[in-house]
């Protein structure tokens, strides 16, 4: 009976395995036709007439900032400084307790005036959207900046609820979420709007790349010199940005198949954000909900509906540099996931849904049950071993499915890089980052899984918080974390057992091997 369990289970972990390298490798080679093709096309997207037309869409950006003192100058000149004359810049103080809104004030000469936020309301006469109590409305004093700027300084509600206030604030039809502690590129802008001006009623939605700005130079709002970071977490999080936004987003937006885009930089229609009630304050993934929200909410109309992915406009963001911040920020994005997944399950395998219930739904519910998988695999190997129940070929098969399926797809996230607006040019960062390809599998994978698989149980506990990130600001350097050591330890072991575990399957094989050359 516990021979046909592992029989059972085993076969079920290589069939998830299989299933994901089919999929992730599908999306990657969709995603190298698709970039070829986009950046062919785009010296002819007419970038100039978009930037001096009057038929223009006006844009509202949105900036929701909480503890940003750091940062928040940097971001908003270079969000003042875009190659977009259509647009205005919200800043949303959400209850900050550092001096957030006295930096603003000072920075840009705000002045408070007169003015209320009013939500729309519903054909009852229901306000479609609530937030926390305005403490007050500021303007910049200098009428000639071709950006507006107002600040909103509420009482703290969350992510969420000082978004919703930023649409409250708003003017236009089309809004642009972007994190204080980040700086778009000038252009960026130009390019996202480019899938509503082909297609105003088809479009939720629009994301673009996500870069880090660790290690990178800066000059004047603006990145002079990329470079891979020096410190090892934030570069093995440049790894995987570069195969998370330029592979399987980029792929699943060829497919139809996107639903989620980065909070850090994404572009949505105004008015369907307001049908469905705004950000959801209760979501740890506000990013992500919206978007399946909202696209729910059109194809229950009949409407086919998409979410674009545009693999040139670029956000430059900051990483966690220390083992604390980044496992509780992995924890909340699984936590989010499952939040997401959960409130929308009647989604999976719903044909009526298109291929969001056929193909992007399910393909998240693999991401969601990745951690689970993949650590029972590692776990059950020790123990099917020892008790001589360890079947042989399902070890063999596992492991090198497992660490070098990983080396792949970081490998082929990588070649991908070299079609960005920003790619890798130093040797050393491009033999560094290859390098990481492969570590990252060796320790780095594995405790990115554990944060995760812990996060099904905070989810189930109710847990709801964010943590804190500590920001650095663009060009500072951020000293060592107290807790570095523990990190390296845990991160020595886990690569160690890896490596323990592939070279006992390497010698298997060549046992195997050595037994039929014998024969």
């Amino acid at each position: 009976m516990f021979r046909d369990f592992i029989v059972f289970t085993s076969v079920l972990v290589l069939v998830y395995y299989l299933t994901l390298m089919a999929i992730y490798l599908y999306c990657l080679l969709i995603s190298r036709r698709g970039l070829i093709a986009y950046f062919k096309s785009r010296y002819f997207g007419g970038e100039r007439e978009i930037f001096e037309s009057n038929l223009t869409p006006l844009i509202s950006i949105i900036v929701p900032a909480h503890n940003e003192e750091k940062s928040i100058v940097e971001s908003v000149n270079s969000l003042r400084k875009l190659q977009y004359a259509h647009s205005e810049v919200i800043v949303v103080n959400d209850g900050s307790a550092d001096r957030t809104l006295e930096v603003l004030i000072k920075s840009f000469g705000l002045v408070k005036v007169d003015r209320m936020l009013r939500s729309p309301r519903d054909a009852e006469g229901k306000e479609l959207i609530t937030t926390m109590p305005v403490r007050g409305i500021y303007v910049s004093r200098d009428s000639s900046d071709v950006h507006d700027l107002i600040v909103v300084d509420k009482v703290n509600g969350g992510k969420s609820d000082a978004l919703n206030a930023g649409i409250l604030a708003s003017r236009h039809s089309l809004i642009c979420t972007v994190d204080a502690d980040s700086i778009l590129e000038r252009n960026a802008i130009v390019k996202a709007v480019k899938p509503f001006l082909k297609d105003p009623e088809g479009t939720i939605g629009v994301g673009g790349v996500i870069r880090l700005a660790n290690g990178c130079v800066f000059s004047g709002g603006k990145v002079s010199e990329v470079r891979l970071p020096g410190d090892f977490l934030p570069a093995f999080q440049t790894v995987e940005y570069l195969r998370s936004f330029l592979g399987s987003r980029f792929g699943l937006s060829q497919l139809n198949g996107l639903l989620i885009v980065s909070g850090v930089f994404a572009m949505l229609r105004k008015d369907l954000v307001l049908e469905v009630g705004g950000y959801n304050v209760n979501s740890l993934s506000e990013d992500m909900e919206i978007i399946v929200r909202v696209t729910e909410h059109e194809l229950k109309k009949g409407k086919k509906r998409r979410v674009v992915f545009v693999p040139d406009p670029i956000a430059w963001t900051e990483a966690p540099t220390d083992m604390a911040t980044l496992s509780r920020q992995r924890n909340r994005w699984q936590r989010g996931l499952i939040q997401t997944l959960f409130s929308f399950k009647h989604m999976l395998f719903n044909p009526s849904y298109g291929s969001v219930g056929l193909l992007a739904i399910p393909f998240l519910y693999l991401e969601m049950i990745g951690p689970v998988v993949e650590i029972y695999g590692f776990a059950t190997i020790p123990l099917f071993y020892f008790t001589g129940r360890l079947e042989e070929s399902f070890f063999v098969l596992f492991l090198f499915s497992a660490v070098l399926f990983g080396i792949l797809l970081s490998t082929l996230g990588i070649l991908l890089q070299e079609f960005s607006e920003y790619p890798f040019t130093r040797f050393r960062d491009v033999a560094g980052l290859f390098s990481l390809g492969v570590l990252e599998n060796f320790g780095y994978r594995h405790l990115t899984l554990l944060w995760r698989l812990r996060a099904f149980y905070d989810y189930f506990r109710r847990r709801k918080e964010w943590g804190v990130m500590e920001r650095t600001g663009f060009g500072e350097t951020r000293k060592p974390a107290k807790n570095i050591w523990r990190g390296f330890v845990t991160l020595a072991i886990l690569a160690l057992l890896v490596a323990f575990l592939l070279a006992a399957a390497t010698r298997l094989i060549l046992a195997h091997a050595a037994g039929l050359i014998g024969r």
